[in-house]
């Protein structure tokens, strides 16, 4: 796993890091969907692409972990922000923003942690 899944009391944090494929994007939607399920209240999460080293994602390799967020029950409204340092992390992370189309997930992609964090903190 080329990932890292925690909790720091407020958001689930996401970082990706080495490289980023469809085996690995797989697994975080599974990991993800079992610790969103242990929430009474569903937090915010912020995705963090700036470690990867190399992306193996295509279209066709986004379209199965995205429609599991597209379909994906939550308990509540939440925004999701990706922190794409680059335009290749920035387009793939559009590509999975318009693939995974939820009413309850609010997206936004910024280049650094810092404004991507203010988005998150404003209600």
């Amino acid at each position: 796993m080329a990932f890292e899944l925690k909790y720091n009391g407020s958001l689930l944090l996401v970082r990706f890091y080495d490289v980023l494929d469809a085996k690995c994007l797989r697994d975080l939607i599974i990991e993800l969907g079992k610790t969103e399920d242990t929430f009474e209240v569903t937090p915010h999460r912020l995705i963090d692409l700036s470690d990867v080293e190399k992306f193996e994602l295509n279209y066709s390799l986004m379209v199965g972990p995205a429609e599991n967020r597209k379909t994906k029950s939550l308990r509540n409204p939440i925004k999701a922000a990706f922190v794409a340092p680059n335009v290749l992390s920035t387009g793939l992370s559009r590509m999975f923003i318009s693939l995974s189309t939820n009413p309850k997930i609010t997206y936004e992609v910024f280049k650094n942690k810092p404004d991507a964090e203010a988005w998150l903190a404003e209600n």
